[in-house]
């Protein structure tokens, strides 16, 4: 039984809502108590619109892409460690008042001390980040 305030991502598409496809993310706003569906969602786009059950799956914060933007707020309010998808074990998180860089061979430095800052500038501008869980 789905919850509001889950992360959902439309796996098949049985009603017709306009706008939307397979695939697209959203999150639970409501749900009908008495038969439990419709479910009403919002994606990532703004469209609120109500689904059926079986059009949905449960989906994880770590399975979504970000924007470094996003991803930053992430880091800021929730503390949260984001990395790009190439990286095995490195990540960013946020410490000490400025954002940390963890390296895949081990290292640890304040993104100010980057040696190559046109990398680390351009990371900032993609759209793959990734959440990752401890």
């Amino acid at each position: 039984m789905f919850k509001a305030g889950e992360l959902i991502r439309i796996k098949e598409l049985i009603s017709d809502a306009k706008g939307v496809k397979v695939g697209d993310i959203g999150i639970i706003l409501d749900i009908d108590t008495y038969f439990n569906y419709p479910v009403k969602i919002e994606l990532e786009n703004g469209k609120i619109l109500r689904v059926l059950e079986q059009e949905i799956e449960r989906i994880t914060i770590s399975e979504i892409n970000l924007s470094f933007e996003k991803a930053l707020e992430l880091m800021l309010v929730n503390g949260a460690k984001v990395k790009l998808p190439e990286w095995d074990r490195g990540y960013w998180c946020y410490k000490n008042d400025t954002i940390m860089i963890y390296t895949d061979e081990g290292m640890c430095f304040d993104i100010r001390q980057s040696a190559d800052i046109a990398y680390t500038l351009f990371n900032t501008f993609r759209k793959d980040w990734r959440v990752i869980s401890e």
